[in-house]
């Protein structure tokens, strides 16, 4: 008895290892239809969010929000810049698999800065 929950244990955390390294390694290909210059500007536009995000739960917790402006300064210059790199892929022609790249990227965006818009 003693010996089969091991081999269960055993077999269910290689399942776990194998299943994430599956994951991992397909987040970094481009999806079958996807150029990989777009999955990268969509990658690293959501990307950008996300640390908006983490700055921002930070912002709300602090006792001194007046000595993040810095921090938040660099986050508006860095988002024109973001805005102008992604316009540049975005305004190109996207196909079928790449809308529904960008759109679901769009949307987990918009989920993520919910809670930090008005």
């Amino acid at each position: 008895m003693k010996q089969t929950k091991r081999v269960v244990s055993i077999v269910a955390v290689l399942a776990i290892l194998v299943l994430s390294f599956c994951s991992c390694s397909s987040q970094n290909a481009a999806p079958p239809g996807v150029r990989p210059e777009f999955k990268e500007a969509v990658d690293s536009y959501e990307g950008f969010f996300d640390e908006y995000c983490s700055f921002m739960e930070r912002y709300t917790k602090s006792e001194n929000p007046l000595g993040m402006m810095n921090e938040y300064l660099n986050f508006l210059s860095r988002y024109q810049t973001m805005l102008q790199k992604f316009s540049a892929i975005a305004n190109t022609d996207m196909n079928e698999a790449e809308a529904l790249y960008y759109q679901r990227a769009y949307e987990r965006i918009m989920r993520k800065i919910s809670g930090y818009v008005s």
